[in-house]
């Protein structure tokens, strides 16, 4: 039985562990917050939970807290306005109504319907 601040994690050769950049936002996202208050570890490692929380997957976060504040920085400048910003188009836009006709709009779009929104926000 282990106690539950006891903490040895251990390779397990059965598995094949991936990294998911979602999980390692996250993951960094929590040490910056755990980091600000002084309630972070000595090491930047973080742990997600497998399904049903049988396993957890340590990750060494250390590779990823540089890429990770540049981009928080950019964020952040953008909100500010420092940064300026266009909107841009990706595959999933080719049929949406906002793009139709972008380059000779100076106002809000016709015939769509008040409320609407992008399905791939």
């Amino acid at each position: 039985m282990t106690r539950l601040l006891d903490w040895a994690p251990a390779p397990d050769p059965t598995l094949r562990v991936r990294r998911h950049p979602a999980d390692l936002d996250r993951l960094v996202h929590a040490w910056r917050l755990l980091e600000a208050v002084g309630h972070a570890a000595s090491s930047p490692v973080g742990a997600v939970l497998g399904l049903g929380s049988a396993r957890a997957v340590v990750h060494d976060l250390e590779p990823v807290l540089d890429p990770a504040d540049r981009t928080h920085a950019t964020r952040l400048a953008v909100v500010r306005g420092e940064l300026d910003t266009a909107p841009s188009r990706i595959g999933e836009c080719r049929t949406c109504p906002w793009w139709e006709g972008v380059e000779d709009r100076d106002g809000p779009v016709e015939g769509v319907a008040a409320g609407w929104s992008c399905p791939m926000t």
